[in-house]
């Protein structure tokens, strides 16, 4: 009788890949480890909190988007990334933990870019006044010839808490 030999060309290697990028999940925005927003503040509340409420509005604050635009507008661009990667991880040239990596990378700094170009609605006097007294470091800048201020730019502390974060686990799609 005849021997069979399997030979294995990567064919378990590639399921392995294919299931753990099945598995993988990044997500970005200002996650639980994020220093507490102190600033100015009369009761304690949490930069996620503070974050929110520019995203979606609330009380006296109107919505000042800065989430959803960039990931919105940027799907297709983050799609090519992982489908120009998965190939890489297909082959074992690239770890789906780097995909993760790389993909976290550029959603955090495009949500970052959008937290520093968004300019409305613009800020009410009374917040320029004092975002003007409060801050040297350039939260009121002249856009027309008019001062002005970024509206989710006070100390920084926001932008500088969006991160990203790659781990494994159920996906949830908002579609």
């Amino acid at each position: 009788m005849g021997k069979v030999t399997d030979k294995d060309k990567g064919y378990a290697a590639a399921l392995k890949a294919l299931k753990d990028m099945g598995d993988l999940t990044v997500t970005v925005g200002l996650h639980a480890d994020a220093e507490p927003y102190q600033k100015g503040q009369s009761a304690p509340i949490n930069v996620a909190q503070i974050g929110a409420v520019h995203e979606f509005g609330g009380g006296r604050v109107p919505a000042r988007p800065w989430l959803r635009p960039p990931v919105d507008g940027n799907r297709a661009q983050y799609g090519n990334i992982v489908q120009r990667d998965a190939g890489r991880v297909l082959d074992g040239t690239l770890k789906v933990e780097q995909l993760g990596e790389r993909l976290g990378l550029k959603v955090q700094a495009d949500v970052q870019k959008s937290i520093v170009d968004v300019e409305a609605p613009p800020l009410a006097e009374a917040t320029i006044a004092k975002k003007a007294a409060l801050s040297p470091t350039g939260a009121v800048r002249v856009v027309g010839g008019v001062e002005t201020g970024n509206p989710l730019i006070d100390t920084g502390h926001m932008r500088q808490s969006v991160t990203y974060v790659v781990g494994k686990g159920p996906h949830r799609s908002q579609d």
